[in-house]
């Protein structure tokens, strides 16, 4: 590995698969020889998911215990704070790697990662020409000025967004082949694959899926036949069609289809899905979540508050399930009840910033109006038994 003088000590990842390690200022890069298959090399970058601080150098990187085991040597950047990659030492030691001849050494090189990591396999891919990319549902850019649509990364959107790099339809024309795994129906998605060079891009398309590309085909059992078919270059329109066949049966195909159809008024097409979703809300909790639309619809909503309070009760600080409360108590009318338990997610969540981000976006939209500081002021006063907006009653009318 280059600059070894700067690699920590050898280290094991969880699978007992030895790796050397370079520590940059904003990232850990770790090189993990292969054994079977080591003239493929696998560029790895972690997505931008929870946490947004990532101290912790000796984690496993993205798909790291699956390609080691594999036997392909791996290069796994893996950011110490969530930040699209766009420091300075990144974007210089993949000019450091290029200048090296360091991706020369490999027979087969193949860059992967999904979301803010499919970004970056996307755009670094350019340091070695000819090379795969395997990208889940990456972003293209988050450039302001280029993509002003993009608004669901604002704190991404911060970044320094000039240079090289910073747009990734400058790097895949240079690639082998590109591997998009996405689901078109997501408006944001699709735009990011189609400003893409369309001229070497295969198309894996997952319908209903949403931003949740790579667990749909984990909870599917297809995601590792994905990812080996991909590097393998083996991938081709039939192995596409049994992927998403396959799909149709993860929780994240119900949780994106129920409220699409809905969206359209295909009653009797929600109802035969409901046949067969997973709607026990303990162990799926955002399929009956996207279900709880359906019953509203037709009227049920009785049974759906009763299921939506038994859900808030046991998840009431879990960031998604309380929006999806918000969203179900403002378009079933109860916009007072919705605006307070906003305000009191935005105090109480887990992932505030999440909240604070669905909030700018969506709460003008729904009428919402809120005041955190007031709510706080509430509940510090109130028997906790009779506050306003406790979990376990924000769905009473």
């Amino acid at each position: 590995m280059p600059s070894a003088a700067a690699c920590a000590p050898t280290r094991s990842y969880q699978n007992g698969a030895a790796y050397f390690q370079v520590n940059l200022l904003t990232c850990f890069v770790d090189f993990c020889p292969g054994k079977q298959a080591y003239d493929t090399l696998v560029v790895s970058f972690e997505g931008a998911g929870p946490p947004f601080e990532r101290p912790d150098g000796t984690r496993d990187g993205f798909g790291t215990k699956f390609l080691t085991d594999s036997g392909y040597s791996v290069l796994a950047f893996k950011p110490k704070i969530v930040n699209w990659y766009r420091s300075p030492d990144v974007v210089e030691y993949f000019k450091f790697l290029a200048a090296s001849r360091f991706f020369h050494g490999f027979s087969n090189v193949v860059f992967t990662g999904g979301s803010m990591g499919g970004y970056a396999s996307l755009a670094f891919s350019a340091v070695h020409p000819g090379s795969t990319i395997v990208a889940i549902q990456p972003q293209s850019t988050l450039a302001p000025h280029i993509v002003p649509w993009e608004d669901r990364w604002n704190y991404g959107r911060q970044y320094d967004w000039h240079g090289p790099f910073a747009d990734a339809i400058d790097s895949t024309r240079l690639a082998k082949r590109v591997i998009v795994a996405y689901d078109p129906m997501l408006k944001q998605d699709a735009m990011h694959v189609h400003r893409l060079d369309q001229h070497n891009i295969f198309h894996v398309q997952l319908p209903f899926v949403g931003h949740k590309v790579g667990g749909a085909m984990r909870d599917a059992g297809v995601l590792k036949d994905f990812t080996r078919w991909s590097i393998n270059g083996e991938l081709d329109h039939e192995k596409c069609r049994h992927i998403r066949k396959s799909c149709r049966a993860s929780t994240a195909y119900y949780e994106g289809a129920i409220p699409a159809l809905m969206r359209r008024q295909r009653k009797k097409a929600v109802a035969a899905l409901l046949k067969h979703a997973p709607l026990n809300y303990e162990e799926f909790p955002r399929a009956w979540m996207a279900a709880s639309q359906y019953y509203s619809a037709v009227g049920e909503i009785a049974f759906a508050d009763r299921q939506w309070k038994a859900v808030a009760k046991g998840n009431s600080r879990n960031a998604r399930l309380g929006i999806g409360c918000v969203r179900y108590l403002a378009e079933t009318g109860r916009t007072e009840r919705a605006s307070a338990r906003l305000a009191w997610l935005l105090e109480r969540a887990v992932d505030k910033a999440f909240v604070r981000s669905w909030a700018e976006t969506n709460a003008p939209k729904l009428n919402l109006v809120y005041s955190p500081v007031d709510i706080a002021a509430t509940d510090a006063a109130t028997n906790p038994g009779e506050a306003a907006v406790q979990p376990n009653e924000m769905v009473e009318r």
